[in-house]
């Protein structure tokens, strides 16, 4: 037995000394192991889980917008000779003109239009007479201060707003007789919002100045030599180009597309304001060269509006003909208008764009638009969160975008305003419930 008990004394001690631990510290050990080790996996599962819902619903968004309704024009830029009926006035011998209406005005016939003066200086003298007996009645008018007070105060400062507004509109339409007449009505309200506040303004000297100069400047031998009438009635225009006679209503009967880019390509003669003219008739004008691609959508008695670029209105026009020529690739298109304005009194050749027609509807991005199993057009929409398509009724396309028809409410299948369009997005289909 001794010996027994000392031999296993001696194998634990040889265990001991080679690092080795009793078998049940080893049993415990491993099972800690493995308890970690399966945590770890789960938390890993848990995590490439959570990654894959992420990644899942990113690859499921959706971009969308709403909407809504839009005007496009369906236009074309062409180049444009105005023709109209003109007569030349004649000045007789000669002298300095002065202009009695502004280039545009419509004036009767064997109204006066224009004196005839010796020399330059007594046509500024003249001018300048004008302009003192203007400021002199502004004075007038601004000294006549029949009442004083607020109630007063409070309706200039209505008077003064609404002569503003009213100037900032006719000086956004070019209207340079009516603003001469507004200025000076709003520099009499000025005045007398001025001699309310301030009760030291005092117009005496200012009047009695611009009176003296008056005075010496009609003194100084102001008489005009001739007066020319208008022969016929019309609109006036203060200078003349050259083809008065050259392009007149007759010239259509003839007119092709080599000779209106002929005239397009030539210098411009020397225009005169020794001379002056009245635009007669009922109407002008506008012989217009396109591209050969608007030729489709063009018919007699087609209504368009041009826009130059001179202008902020557009002029109405009837097609009254056109002619395409394929082997230069142009149509020339010829409108007849009736509007008239200071700068088409006197404009001759311009750029201008031709509006066909304007189109109203709801405005899709071209990146939004699907096709269903039917093969209709339409888009995706987010009604909820459930995907439905809709049907487009296409009234114009344009560049990266379509007009659709907005529909009566009772057409459920069809864009609807308002209506949240879905523009991007992956894996859509009718019906399909959004994550």
């Amino acid at each position: 037995m001794p010996d027994k008990r000392a031999a296993a004394l001696a194998f634990e001690r040889l265990g001991q000394s080679a690092g080795g631990k009793p078998c049940g510290e080893e049993d415990y050990d491993m099972n800690r192991f493995a308890r970690r080790a399966g945590v770890l996996l789960l938390a890993l599962l848990i995590l490439a889980y959570l990654i894959f819902q992420i990644s899942r619903g990113f690859t499921q968004s959706h971009v969308t917008e709403v909407a809504l309704s839009y005007v496009a024009a369906d236009s074309a830029p062409a180049s444009c000779l105005l023709i109209r009926n003109e007569t030349v006035l004649d000045q007789g011998q000669g002298g300095v003109v002065e202009h009695l209406f502004p280039d545009g005005q419509k004036v009767s016939k064997n109204e006066v239009v224009a004196n005839i003066y010796n020399s330059e200086t007594q046509v500024r003298n003249k001018t300048r007479i004008t302009d003192l007996q203007a400021e002199i009645a502004v004075l007038n008018s601004s000294g006549d201060m029949s009442s004083t007070g607020l109630i007063q105060a409070d309706l200039l400062a209505k008077q003064l707003n609404q002569q503003m507004t009213e100037l900032a509109g006719l000086l956004e339409q070019g209207n340079a007789k009516g603003v001469n007449s507004v200025r000076y009505n709003l520099q009499i309200s000025l005045n007398k919002k001025k001699a309310i506040t301030d009760q030291t303004v005092d117009f005496s000297a200012r009047l009695e100045s611009l009176t003296r100069e008056a005075q010496s400047l009609s003194q100084s031998g102001i008489t005009s030599v001739a007066s020319i009438a208008a022969p016929v009635s019309g609109y006036y225009a203060g200078s003349i180009d050259g083809y008065e006679s050259i392009l007149t209503e007759k010239t259509l009967e003839t007119l092709d597309l080599q000779t209106v880019q002929s005239i397009l390509g030539s210098p411009d003669p020397q225009s005169s304001s020794r001379s002056c003219k009245i635009l007669s008739g009922l109407g002008w004008y506008c012989a217009a060269v396109g591209d050969i691609s608007l030729e489709p959508r063009l018919y007699n008695n087609m209504r368009v509006d041009i826009v130059f670029p001179f202008s902020t209105q557009e002029v109405p026009g009837r097609l009254l003909s056109y002619q395409a020529y394929p082997d230069e690739g142009k149509v020339l298109m010829v409108f007849r208008c009736t509007y008239m304005s200071e700068e088409l009194a006197t404009a001759r050749k311009s750029l201008a764009d031709i509006t066909f027609r304007s189109y109203s509807g709801i405005r899709v991005r071209q990146e939004a638009i699907r096709f269903d199993k039917e093969n209709n057009e339409g888009v995706y929409v987010k009604v909820g969160e459930k995907v439905v398509f809709k049907k487009l009724d296409v009234l114009y396309r344009g560049d990266g975008f379509v007009l659709s028809n907005a529909r009566d409410d009772s057409e459920t299948q069809y864009l609807k305003l308002f209506d949240e369009i879905i523009v991007e997005g992956k894996d859509l289909y009718d019906g399909k419930i959004l994550q």
